[in-house]
C-alpha cells in the first residue's frame, strides 16, 4: 500500500518478503518520488518492531546495496543536483554531505560546479586500455601484420595520425581479414624520420616486434611513400619483408585527375557544373524554386579531392537536364536580380558555357559511364576484406595456378622466397612451396571464389601445406588502400569537435577506441573492471563486487 510522506510517495512493504523484491515491484510502479522537493528514492520496510527508511540516493546506506541495485543506478544515470537548502542525512556518526562541496570557490570569487572529469577519464581509459589488450594479444598471435598511416589537422590544428593494423584471424572460423585501431598520434615532426621514429616509439611501446611487419599502407605524400627518404623506405631498409602498397583508392583518383585535367573540354565540362552549383545554392528562393520543378535529384557541388564522387554531381544533370534548363529559363526571364538574369540564361541557352550544348550533353553521358564505373571500383578497394591479388589481377582463387607452367611457378616461388629473407630467416621455403602448389592445385575444390576462402580451407586441411598457409596469411595481411584510416577521420571530427577542442589526447585516444572498436566491447569482463576501478581508491570499495 502507499504512504504519503511531506511530498513523496513511499512504499509499505511487508519485512517477511525480500527487500529486492519489494524494490522491483515498487520500481515498476514509480520511477521516482520527491522528498522536500528532491528526486529521491525510498523504501520503507515495515515490521512490528521498528519502522526504518532506506534512502537509496544517500551514498551513506550505499553499502546495503546489492549488485542489482548497482544496475538500477547505473541504468538510471545521475540526479540533478540538490537545491542549495537541501539537508543531507546523517549516518550512524552523524556525518552527512554537505551542498558546499558541490561548488568551488575560485580565485576571482566565482563559483564553478564541481565535474566528475577525472573518473570519467579513467573509466574510459581502463576500458578503452582493455580493449587495446585483446588486439594486441590477437595480434601477437597471428604474428604477421601490416601497418596503415595517415594524417589528418583535427580542430585544434594539430596533425593527428591514425595507426591502423591490418591482420588475418586465423582464430575465428571462417578466417577473417581485421583492419583494428589502435591509436590516434600527435604529429610534431611531418618529415618521413620524424614520422618513421614516431611509428617505431609506437610498436615499441606496444611490444610489437618491427620484424613482423609484412605490408605497409600510406597515401601518395612524398614523407610516406618517399623512395630515398620517406616512410617505407626507412622501413624497408630495417625489415626488407614489409611490402609497400601505395593506396589503390589514392592512385585511382589521381589517374582520373589526371586525365580530366589533360582536356580543356573536360574541364570546361566541369566547369559548367559547378557554375550551375553555385547559381542555385546561395539563393533559398532560387533553391525552393529547384525543389519544385526538379523531383528526386538534387545538385551536388564537385570535391577537390575525390574524383570518383563527382559521379553525384552529373547524376542530377544526366536524368533531368530538361527540368533544370526549365527553371533556369524561368528565372532568366523572371528574376529581379541583373546578375541572375544574364546567369541564368548563359547557362540555359549558350552553347559553350551552358548545358544546352552539344559537347555538354555528349560529355554529360560520356562522363557518367565512366565515374560511374570508377565509383564501383573505389567502393570495391575500401573493403577490408580485400587482398591485393583481387585488387590488383582481378581474379579468384588460385585459378591462375592452372594455368601456370612448372617452370614459370618454379622461378615465382624463388623470387617470393627471396622477397621474405631477411639475413638468415626466411618466412618460406621456395621448393616446397612448389611442391605444395602442384599437389594443392589438383586437390582445391573450384567453388572457392575468394582468398580468404581458400585460406579457411587450408585451415581445415590442418597442416598439411605450411608453405602455401603462410604466403596466403602475408598476401592478405598486405594492405590495399587506406580508407580505414580515412574513415577513422570522421570519428575524429565527431569527437573532438568545436566545443571540446581541448580534449586531451589520451581521452580522444580512449573515446575514439570505444566508438570504432565497439564489436569488442561486448567481449569485455565488466565485472574484473568494477574491481580495478574500486581498488583504486578506498572509498571505492563498496563498488568492489565480491
Amino acid at each position: 500500500m502507499r504512504q504519503r510522506r511531506g511530498l513523496g510517495l513511499g512504499l509499505l512493504v511487508d519485512a517477511k518478503l525480500p527487500t529486492l523484491i519489494c524494490f522491483q515491484r515498487w520500481i515498476q510502479a514509480f520511477d521516482f518520488c520527491y522528498v522536500d522537493k528532491f528526486p529521491t528514492i525510498i523504501i520503507l520496510i515495515a515490521n512490528k518492531e521498528d519502522d526504518s527508511a532506506f534512502d537509496l540516493m544517500d551514498p551513506g546506506n550505499w553499502r546495503k546495496i546489492d549488485q542489482k541495485l548497482r544496475d538500477y543506478l547505473v541504468e538510471k544515470g545521475p540526479l540533478p543536483p540538490p537545491s542549495e537548502d537541501y539537508i543531507f542525512p546523517k549516518n550512524e556518526s552523524g556525518r552527512h554531505f554537505s551542498h558546499r562541496n558541490y561548488k568551488r570557490i575560485m580565485k576571482n570569487g566565482d563559483m564553478q560546479q564541481r565535474r566528475c572529469y577525472k573518473i570519467q577519464n579513467e573509466l574510459i581509459g581502463m576500458l578503452s586500455s582493455e580493449i587495446k589488450f585483446m588486439i594486441i594479444k590477437k595480434i601477437k598471435e597471428v604474428k604477421f601484420f601490416s601497418v596503415i598511416l595517415d594524417c589528418t589537422p583535427d580542430i585544434s590544428h594539430k596533425e593527428q595520425m591514425p595507426l591502423i593494423i591490418r591482420c588475418v584471424d586465423i582464430s575465428v572460423s571462417p578466417v577473417q581479414i581485421e583492419e583494428f585501431f589502435l591509436t590516434f598520434l600527435k604529429v610534431e615532426d611531418k618529415s618521413g624520420k620524424g614520422l618513421f621514429e614516431l611509428l617505431c616509439d609506437t610498436l615499441i611501446g606496444l611490444k610489437l616486434d618491427i620484424n613482423d611487419v609484412r605490408g605497409q599502407g600510406y597515401d601518395n605524400g612524398s614523407n610516406m611513400k618517399g623512395k630515398n627518404k620517406g616512410v617505407q623506405k626507412r622501413l624497408l631498409d630495417i625489415n626488407p619483408r614489409a611490402f609497400y602498397t601505395p593506396c589503390g583508392c589514392h592512385n585511382l583518383n589521381l589517374a582520373i585527375c589526371d586525365i580530366a585535367k589533360s582536356s580543356d573540354k573536360t574541364m570546361s565540362f566541369f566547369g559548367i557544373i559547378q557554375r550551375l552549383y553555385n547559381f542555385f545554392q546561395p539563393s533559398t528562393t532560387r533553391w525552393e524554386m529547384y525543389r519544385k520543378m526538379v523531383e528526386s535529384f538534387t545538385l551536388k557541388a564537385l570535391s577537390d579531392t575525390r574524383w570518383e564522387s563527382h559521379l553525384e554531381s552529373v547524376k542530377a544533370i544526366r536524368f533531368k537536364a530538361p527540368e533544370i534548363r526549365d527553371v533556369l529559363l524561368y528565372f532568366a526571364e523572371n528574376s529581379e536580380d541583373p546578375g541572375a538574369r544574364s546567369d541564368a540564361e548563359c547557362l540555359a541557352i549558350s552553347e559553350t558555357h551552358g548545358i544546352g550544348g552539344f559537347e555538354f550533353l555528349f560529355g554529360l553521358v560520356i562522363w557518367y559511364d565512366v565515374l560511374f564505373a570508377v565509383n564501383t571500383v573505389s567502393k570495391t578497394l575500401q573493403s577490408e576484406d580485400i587482398d591485393i591479388d583481387d585488387a590488383i589481377a582481378q581474379l579468384k582463387g588460385l585459378r591462375k595456378l592452372n594455368s601456370t607452367s612448372d617452370d614459370i611457378l618454379k622461378s615465382k616461388c624463388s623470387n617470393l622466397e627471396a622477397f621474405l629473407k631477411h639475413g638468415a630467416d626466411s618466412d618460406i621455403d621456395g621448393n616446397d612451396l612448389f611442391m605444395e602448389i602442384k599437389i594443392f592445385r589438383e586437390v582445391l575444390p573450384k567453388i572457392f571464389k575468394k582468398n580468404v576462402e581458400v585460406l579457411d580451407y587450408l585451415k581445415r586441411m590442418k597442416d598439411s601445406y605450411p608453405s602455401i598457409w603462410i604466403a596466403y596469411r602475408i598476401m592478405l595481411t598486405i594492405p590495399v588502400s587506406v580508407a580505414s584510416a580515412v574513415r577513422s577521420f570522421s570519428k575524429l571530427k565527431l569527437i573532438k569537435s568545436y566545443l571540446r577542442s581541448t580534449m586531451s589526447q589520451e581521452r580522444l585516444n580512449g573515446l575514439t577506441m570505444l566508438s570504432i572498436e565497439k564489436a569488442l566491447i561486448q567481449n569485455l569482463n565488466y565485472e574484473s573492471l568494477m574491481n580495478d576501478f574500486a581498488e583504486k581508491t578506498a572509498r571505492r570499495v563498496i563498488f568492489q563486487n565480491r
